[in-house]
């Protein structure tokens, strides 16, 4: 069997930055809020070199058609009050130009931000609600309530017509996005705290990782739990193959179990990793496997200090490692060819041979 190389082509910009594909050849990068360009890739031409004036920009998100790129914006918090003003804006690229800004009030800030696969929406998770906005009318359409905590994950249907969230609680809700502010299922059945929550790639199925030490699959047609898989540790993530045969979930305790979805069955256990792992996702041609786990070391007063990520990048057919790389993350393009690591000091690019 001949494997994949992801060979090194280069680097380009600053380092430690926000990272994202607009599209298979060109790549955004932000500072601050003050910073953000857009570079060509492979080639490094910087395209554009924008100064923004938004300096409490805390949150970044891209639309999936790389035409929109969200701001969370979250001002400082008021006197002898734990609510903040926050605010979202709606640039549209590559220009950056302003097309509005989203007042949400005083709540307690931002958890989450995701747009939805068509574009068209944007939700923002702040405890224990989803406000939804509709990005062709530019208004807000709904407000999701039933959880009641910080917001641990959001994922939306391929349809971009459902949305699945849960948060530091037990339960995981789904609503039809746009018919009611109350969850038209509510996902029972773990007994601890739930930090992702995806859906398959043909909207028939939820997939949640929790630190009841199981992941679990899910039907997103009325609810019900289907199989519970069990792994050594807490899990902090889980990915579905593009084409929705396997499923992967992460543990605390560095491995990663890969199942096959249509027989609910274990194919696999991955024990390489040395830290838990928090990240993980298949590239868009189902080809590979990336990993990303954050080590940390336990201080002298009983906590931990983050060290350093470790990015591991698998080949799909056997699950053979490929390489490993260090840095502060990686993301992948979206027809599956480039890879770009971020280091504390530039962004390295890569090319799938």
């Amino acid at each position: 069997m001949t494997y994949p190389e992801l060979e090194y082509i280069g680097q380009f910009g600053e380092g430690d930055v926000p990272l994202r594909f607009l599209d298979k050849e060109r790549v955004f990068t932000a500072k601050g809020g003050t910073t953000a360009k857009i570079w060509k890739l492979p080639q490094f031409e910087l395209l554009h070199d924008i100064k923004l004036p938004y300096e409490n920009a805390r949150y970044w998100q891209l639309s999936p058609n790389g035409e929109f790129l969200a701001l969370g914006i979250v001002h400082a918090r008021e006197k002898s009050s734990s609510l903040r003003q926050v605010e979202i804006v709606l640039l549209s690229l590559p220009e950056f130009s302003e097309v509005t800004v989203f007042d949400t009030g005083k709540n307690f800030g931002i958890d989450r931000l995701v747009f939805s696969p068509d574009s068209n929406f944007l939700v923002m998770g702040s405890v224990g609600s989803l406000f939804v906005y509709d990005l062709v009318r530019l208004v807000q359409v709904n407000h999701l309530m039933f959880l009641s905590s910080h917001i641990k994950s959001v994922d939306f249907s391929p349809d971009s017509k459902y949305v699945v969230a849960s948060d530091k609680g037990n339960d995981i809700g789904l609503w039809n996005m746009l018919q009611d502010y109350w969850p038209i299922a509510v996902l029972k059945g773990h007994t601890h705290s739930v930090r992702c929550v995806r859906f398959s790639p043909n909207g028939e199925l939820i997939a949640s990782a929790s630190w009841d030490h199981t992941v679990r699959i899910w039907s997103a047609i009325d609810g019900e739990e289907l199989v519970k898989f069990p792994i050594t540790g807490s899990s902090f993530s889980v990915a579905f193959s593009p084409d929705g045969a396997l499923i992967a979930g992460a543990s605390t305790d560095g491995t990663i179990s890969i199942w096959n979805v249509a027989k609910f069955e274990h194919e696999i256990t991955l024990s390489m990793h040395r830290d838990w792992v928090e990240h993980l996702e298949f590239s868009s041609d189902g080809s590979l496997l990336m990993s990303v786990a954050r080590l940390m070391e336990i201080t002298s007063g009983g906590g931990s200090r983050y060290l350093m990520t470790e990015i591991k990048f698998w080949d799909v057919r056997d699950f053979q490692e490929l390489v490993t790389f260090w840095g502060n993350n990686a993301i992948l393009s979206p027809d599956g060819n480039l890879v770009a690591l971020d280091t504390p000091s530039h962004i390295q690019l890569y090319i799938k041979r």
